[in-house]
């Protein structure tokens, strides 16, 4: 399981825990980590939503979301305030 407590660690630059086992939710304490450039969640047992807090992330330019299956809606729509809703591409670079 990812901490909320994760999101006191405002300095922190990258997030890497691909294929740890992790479970559970992306806390929404992560949108406190503002200096995130790189979020690596990839192929862990992750549940729920994206958080909508990942769009105070100014400085993200890579999400890794991939081979988490029980994601409770689609990637996109959790994220819309990163996509233009007209075109569907990204704002910003991921």
């Amino acid at each position: 399981t990812l901490p909320s407590s994760l999101g006191q660690l405002a300095s922190l630059i990258q997030i890497d825990v691909y294929s740890n086992y992790i479970e559970g939710t992306i806390p929404k304490e992560i949108g406190l980590m503002s200096s995130l450039d790189y979020v690596n969640f990839g192929k862990n047992t992750l549940t729920g939503t994206i958080p909508q807090e990942f769009c105070n992330l100014p400085n993200l330019e890579t999400l890794n979301l991939k081979e988490n299956s029980n994601f409770a809606e689609p990637l996109q729509g959790s994220l819309q305030c990163l996509c233009d809703t007209d075109t569907n591409k990204m704002l910003r670079k991921m």
